[in-house]
């Protein structure tokens, strides 16, 4: 009786080994020159951060020789904006605002929503430095940043994110590099 148990609870447990290796094989990324195995097939990989998130690179299985291989992908971008990132610098202070093609500032109060390019963006950073060691100042009403107290040798990025609804994971869609008062 107990080899009985034993031996279908092992066909059991052994009938789904497969299938778990499968999975995993299959959800392997293609790399640049990698093999793969039907020519014309494509695949698309998305980033899995926020840092990333916006890049999607499109591979296809090519015949390079008598191999079949993946070609270098092609790159696009999920979001794109023609906003920009205006930096006011007074001092050891930055104000930061969203501005869009026509250099006009993104201050939401006064733009129908519907046809605004400034909905859904916001702008962030990643620095070297704790932002309770600076002054900031985060207004989301009219769209601004204002970092003061600033010290020499602060770099970091600056970004613009886009967030199509709060339960939506951000996306960086621009980034802007800073370094502040390196020159003393």
């Amino acid at each position: 009786m107990n080899v009985k148990v034993i031996g279908i609870v092992f066909i059991f447990v052994l009938s789904f080994l497969p299938i778990s290796f499968g999975a995993a094989s299959a959800s392997t990324a293609p790399v640049k020159g990698g093999a793969c195995s039907t020519i014309g097939k494509v695949s698309v990989v998305k980033g899995a951060s926020s840092w990333d998130a916006n890049k999607v690179l499109t591979f296809t299985c090519i015949k390079s020789g008598s191999k079949k291989i993946w070609n270098a992908p092609k790159i696009s971008y999920q979001v794109k904006t023609t906003l920009n990132l205006s930096q006011v610098w007074a001092g050891n202070s930055v104000t930061l605002s969203l501005v869009d093609s026509n250099g006009h500032e993104c201050t939401t109060p006064d733009r129908p929503p519907v046809v605004d390019t400034c909905v859904g963006f916001y702008i962030g950073w990643r620095t070297n430095w704790k932002d309770e060691n600076r002054t900031i100042h985060d207004n989301q009403f009219t769209q601004t940043v204002q970092i003061s107290g600033l010290v020499s040798g602060d770099k970091g990025d600056f970004y613009i994110v886009y967030q199509a609804k709060l339960t939506d994971t951000p996306i960086v869609v621009k980034l802007f590099p800073f370094t502040y008062n390196t020159w003393e």
